[in-house]
């Protein structure tokens, strides 16, 4: 099974499904749309991904969530430009950062 369901549906897959898959599998995520944003900024910045890519996509991500009880949502502190970050957010984006580049650094060899 691929991480947006295509294999059972016997569809075609695209290098899009497989960056995808990549994506969440490596950052083991489970949600689509997070994966979405991170695979696209991936797409459009390859190795050159910054930490601030990865923030923003994330906070693209966020702004567009709903408040749960285990989600702040778009009320999330952390939904400001990447400067304004506090020293642990920018940390956790900059491990998401480095699995990123691993990934774009794979790709282009092939």
């Amino acid at each position: 099974m691929t991480f947006n369901g295509l294999a059972e549906e016997k569809q075609r897959i695209t290098y899009v499904d497989e960056l995808e898959n990549i994506v969440a599998e490596r950052l083991r995520l489970k949600d689509a749309r997070l994966v979405q944003y991170y695979s696209l900024a991936l797409m459009c910045k390859g190795v050159a991904i910054s930490v601030e890519d990865v923030h923003n996509a994330w906070a693209m991500y966020m702004n567009h969530r709903k408040r749960s009880e285990t989600c702040y949502g778009h009320e999330h502190i952390n939904i400001v430009p990447f400067y304004q970050l506090n020293d642990a957010a920018k940390r956790q984006r900059s491990s998401v950062l480095i699995t990123l580049r691993n990934i774009a650094a794979e790709i282009s060899q092939e």
